[in-house]
């Protein structure tokens, strides 16, 4: 399944997913001409604009991730079990994070 050759978006709602029966989603069908084959992205969102342009957004947000767990602050070795001073090395690292990219601009 791929959308016409003039759309990016196919769009079906309402869809179970997995053996399970997983839903109802939604399945977005996302084929931008750069790329051979189309995205499937299953979401609960209804406007593909809306999902494509948030799942663009999903390439930041694991870098941020794997930036504070293992790649730059190494928090996964901290060995903080209690939440309050987890949630704190979090601001502080966050807040790093942010600063780094300011910095580098």
């Amino acid at each position: 399944m791929v959308p016409e050759a003039r759309q990016k978006f196919f769009m079906l709602y309402d869809v179970a997913f997995t053996k399970k029966r997983y839903g109802p989603v939604n399945l977005l069908i996302y084929h931008h001409p750069k790329h051979k084959d189309p995205l499937y992205i299953l979401s609960q969102l209804d406007f593909p604009e809306a999902i494509a342009r948030l799942y663009k957004k999903r390439f930041k947000i694991e870098t941020f991730f794997s930036d504070q767990k293992s790649r730059g602050f190494n928090i996964h070795r901290s060995k903080l079990g209690h939440p309050k001073r987890l949630a704190k090395l979090l601001i502080a690292t966050c807040l790093t994070y942010i600063f780094c990219i300011i910095v580098r601009g």
